[in-house]
């Protein structure tokens, strides 16, 4: 593995997990004519990988850590064209790397099951077809599937994700594949480049939806019913373990996040102690190296 990253830190009620391996989930919507369409997007990469996928992200200039989708048109003087030539340069960037992406598209108003099925669906086939054309074998290892936006215990979405996991990653696939270890994270999308990916994805594919369905990537499939099978019992998910944020350095925070496979906690305690140019100096990659201590 890449010095100096970390696998993700997960906790359980007590237990521990670490994982090599890592899902980054978004989603982005848009309404074409009148017809609301949610694309959920999941991205997959070993952590062994994730300093190659960030040196994608820096190559065309999509600005990890500091920017995701929208705020790159807000703040980053970056015109919606503009944009989608950069993503577009991602997107053929990852054929070439040992990343895999899947998306689903939802049709029609919110509704939390079938959003929810989207989801883990995506996930599923982000492992999934790698296996297929062997890309990836059995006996991957541990993967967190990271979901952006803080778990809310009220929302009826996120009780159906939790239910409809034990079906998609079934004990089966949980011993002949690997692990799938739920979590969420408020800010993922621009914490950790599989998601800050799959939020760049989602919204170029909800403009691409704009300009009618023939421009979709071939990863893009429409939502099938038949893919809802919700558990009796939910999934329990687990927490991402925290660092002490910097103070006043919420960039920097982030990018110790990501190399610490952690999370930053909802009630942090910051501390003056900075390690950002320890921990970055050992990156290897000297265009990770130079955008993260020069760049942000």
């Amino acid at each position: 593995m890449s010095v100096p990253l970390r696998d993700i830190s997960l906790v359980r009620d007590g237990e521990k997990q670490r994982a090599p391996n890592l899902i980054g989930l978004d989603e982005s919507t848009t309404t074409v004519e009148g017809t609301r369409y949610t694309i959920v997007v999941a991205v997959r990469t070993a952590r062994e990988d994730d300093i190659s996928l960030l040196r994608a992200l820096i190559e065309n200039d999509l600005q990890p850590f500091k920017h995701k989708s929208s705020s790159l048109l807000r703040y980053g003087d970056v015109s919606t064209e503009e944009r989608a030539r950069r993503v577009q340069g991602l997107i053929e960037d990852l054929r070439s790397l040992p990343v895999s992406w899947s998306a689903i598209l939802w049709e029609g108003s919110d509704k939390a099951t079938g959003l929810a099925t989207c989801a883990v669906t995506a996930a599923k086939k982000s492992i999934t077809n790698p296996l297929q054309v062997g890309d990836l074998a059995h006996g991957c290892g541990k993967t967190a599937f990271l979901h952006d936006g803080r778990e809310d215990a009220h929302s009826n979405y996120f009780h159906q994700l939790k239910r409809q996991m034990p079906s998609a990653f079934d004990t089966s696939f949980q011993q002949s594949i690997c692990p799938v270890l739920l979590t969420f994270m408020e800010g993922a999308d621009r914490t950790y480049p599989a998601t800050n990916t799959a939020d760049y994805i989602a919204g170029h594919i909800t403009r691409l939806l704009e300009n009618g369905r023939s421009e979709l990537p071939p990863q893009v499939l429409d939502f099938d019913p038949s893919w809802v099978d919700p558990a009796p019992q939910a999934e329990v998910p687990y927490q991402l373990d925290s660092i002490r944020p910097i103070r006043e350095e919420g960039v920097r925070s982030r990018v110790l996040a990501w190399i610490l496979g952690k999370g930053i906690p909802m009630n942090p305690s910051p501390t003056n102690r900075d390690p950002y140019r320890d921990h970055v100096s050992q990156i290897d990659d000297a265009t990770v190296r130079s955008y993260l201590l020069e760049g942000l």
